[in-house]
């Protein structure tokens, strides 16, 4: 049976069970995928033995049984949520919150480890912390530099989890650089639609948001994080931008962030707000 290329510009993929938000995540993260590499295609169940790669709802009674019935699933790429049963060796072993966000990486994994291959490791990598290999010790998620230790380097002693949305490469490097220094963990997005599907699964406790970004920009990105039952009150938005003028800074707190900085964003200044939130 022919297997595709992991690194290849399109993907079949069949899934099976979840639940009804797991599934608009899906479909907004395979139609943010037709302008990237890999381009997702879903597949329905008759579909199944044309799928590049197969993600199966261990807790979906439905879903277990359409494949218990289907001798070829085991030599394909498949990932399995929340499965309590054994799973051939050659399949993945994930755990929820699924982080659908980037789902493009984790089917990936999958691919690579039917293929018996070791994916390639790159700079631009997230990290995907609930990948967990049915047959190899369990890995921790992917950390970010640190400066050595030190009164301006010191950590919490459970660092606290931060999400940078930027469609700039350049400030999303810079912003992890001056992250990196204080021992935070950061998670990036480079729009607003992947910024709102990390905030379903993801308990942050501040966003560092880009106000210019293609298709919906960071006022309506605020407002929509900001509406998420359990986001209300919690997380602390601030607000990254090359605007000055105190009518965008109206906007802004219109739009329910809690902080506004100008780019280019100093060190000091970033390291002074966060600590104003972090905190508390």
């Amino acid at each position: 049976m022919q297997t595709a290329n992991p690194e290849s510009a399109s993907l079949k993929l069949l899934v099976l069970g979840f639940n009804e938000t797991e599934r608009r995540l899906l479909q907004a993260i395979v139609k943010l995928s037709q302008r990237r590499t890999p381009a997702l295609h879903l597949l329905e169940a008759d579909e199944g033995p044309a799928a590049d790669v197969i993600l199966v709802d261990g807790q979906s009674p439905e879903a277990m049984q359409w494949a218990a019935a289907q001798a070829w699933l085991a030599k394909k790429a498949v990932g399995w949520v929340d499965c309590r049963g054994e799973i051939p060796a050659n399949h993945t072993a994930l755990k929820r919150p699924v982080q659908w966000p980037i789902l493009p990486m984790l089917l990936s994994r999958i691919m690579f480890k039917n293929s018996g291959k070791a994916p390639a490791q790159t700079a631009t990598a997230q990290p995907v912390s609930q990948f967990q290999p049915q047959a190899t010790a369990k890995p921790g998620p992917p950390k970010l530099e640190t400066a050595s230790a030190g009164p301006a380097a010191a950590a919490p002693k459970e660092a606290k989890r931060v999400l940078v949305v930027d469609d700039s490469l350049a400030v999303r490097q810079q912003l992890q650089s001056f992250l990196a220094k204080r021992g935070m963990n950061a998670d990036f997005a480079d729009s607003g639609d992947e910024a709102i599907a990390r905030c379903q699964n993801v308990p942050y406790v501040c966003i560092l948001l880009d106000v210019l970004m293609p298709g919906m920009d960071g006022y309506e990105t605020c407002r929509r994080i900001k509406a998420l039952p359990h986001m209300l009150k919690r997380v602390k938005v601030i607000m990254l931008t090359s605007r000055t003028s105190p009518f965008d800074r109206i906007r802004g707190k219109m739009a329910g962030c809690d902080a506004y900085l100008t780019k280019p964003v100093q060190a000091q200044t970033l390291y002074t707000t966060l600590n104003e939130y972090l905190s508390a």
